[in-house]
């Protein structure tokens, strides 16, 4: 400083040079240690789901899909906005931008919202002659066992999108994704009754489909139906649920209200079997992204409320056995096929203990990690995590 500064009549310009070299040292800091600018202009924002899609979906196209969708997971997200369907338009994008090869840089973040998007669009452009290059094109999907699964599901959306939302022309071709009872066919058409039942891809076409296929008087259309084959009505069921919601005024996105979740599942009563619990499982499944504020970023990490509350919606089914279909599910939307961090499950599924269920929580945990965990390592880290009187029974079913 002496060199620069040893005149008075220079001091206050030394002060100067001072103060504008620290302001653009901190500036060029805050620029390198951070390359998503739009964190900072996305604090507290409000915007609808919509919104959020048009802008993810321009961000796309300026900067790349891929720095899209790595921005989507730092932001702040407003409560209730399903961050899998914003996912959805992110992939949109990097679809045009690299076609079937772009799931290569897809993750499983956002409940494989990207894979969906590109097996999606890659069915819709080029129809039932993509199946051999959707094959392909899913073995390199994010998530291995699980992500190969949920490729198929994406297809089952493009399958409705490509058939004008002909629910029953889309159950018949999602029958050549593989043999008839493989879990290729199974996922794609479970796919298709979550495009019938949100109408993701083309909102026109599927609204004037809605009036064929669901209505007041016949709530468990159309998986009650010929339209959809015997091994597939249990996956319908699964995926049925939200139309259950909407007929009692609410939805996967808004806060319902005891009363309304009841008599949206009493709606699963007439059925039996494996389909009631099929049914009823479909509301545990959402119910564990509903308490969390749809947000499928932190399903591994649920604070303890959305933890609690996802148990006593479950508990809204009354009877025994449809709690414990519930319970399954849920746990199993927590976990994601062992793609979650295990804490949410674990803190479920210790709810579910004092409440007596246990077992229904707990052995289900166990399945999803002995398919999906081939690791000794963690397998071991699960039974160790587990309460004590479950450590047996872990060990004997993973270890």
């Amino acid at each position: 400083m002496k060199r620069f500064c040893y005149k008075p009549l220079l001091y206050t310009y030394c002060a100067i040079f001072i103060v504008v070299n620290v302001i653009l040292g901190i500036w060029l800091y805050n620029v390198s240690s951070n390359p998503y600018p739009e964190v900072i202009a996305l604090r507290g924002n409000t915007m609808n789901l919509k919104q959020l899609t048009d802008y993810f979906t321009a961000i796309a196209k300026d900067k790349g899909a891929v720095y899209a969708f790595n921005l989507l997971g730092r932001v702040h997200i407003p409560r209730g906005i399903d961050v899998h369907l914003v996912g959805h338009g992110i992939g949109d994008v990097l679809y045009d931008q690299k076609g079937p090869e772009g799931i290569i840089d897809c993750t499983q973040d956002f409940g494989s919202a990207c894979a969906h998007q590109i097996v999606i669009n890659t069915f819709y452009k080029e129809g039932p002659s993509a199946f051999s290059t959707i094959l392909e094109t899913c073995k390199k999907s994010p998530g291995g066992k699980n992500g190969y699964s949920l490729c198929y599901h994406g297809v089952g959306h493009g399958v409705l999108a490509y058939n004008g939302y002909d629910f029953a022309k889309a159950m018949e071709m999602c029958g050549l994704a593989g043999s008839k009872t493989s879990n290729e066919v199974d996922q794609c058409r479970g796919g298709a009754t979550m495009e019938m039942v949100f109408g993701i891809h083309d909102v026109d076409i599927w609204k004037k489909q809605t009036e064929v296929y669901f209505s007041k008087e016949h709530p468990l259309s159309p998986c009650d139906t010929d339209i959809v084959p015997p091994e597939a009505k249990r996956m319908c069921y699964i995926y049925l649920t939200p139309r259950f919601l909407t007929l009692e005024g609410t939805s996967v996105g808004a806060k319902p209200t005891d009363a309304q979740l009841t008599r949206a599942m009493a709606y699963c009563d007439p059925l039996s079997g494996s389909l009631r619990i099929a049914c009823y499982g479909g509301f545990g499944k959402e119910y564990a992204p509903m308490a969390n504020g749809k947000d499928t970023r932190t399903m591994g990490v649920m604070p303890q409320e959305a933890i609690e509350k996802t148990f006593k919606w479950c508990t809204l089914a009354g009877k025994r056995p449809d709690v414990s279909a519930c319970v399954t599910e849920a746990v199993r939307s927590m976990y994601w096929a062992g793609e979650n961090s295990p804490q949410s499950s674990l803190a479920f599924c210790t709810v579910a203990h004092k409440n007596g269920y246990g077992m229904s929580c707990f052995g289900s945990f166990f399945e999803i990690v002995r398919a999906f965990k081939n690791s000794n390592e963690e397998r071991q880290a699960v039974c160790s995590a587990v309460p004590r009187e479950y450590t047996a029974v872990c060990e004997s079913m993973i270890l």
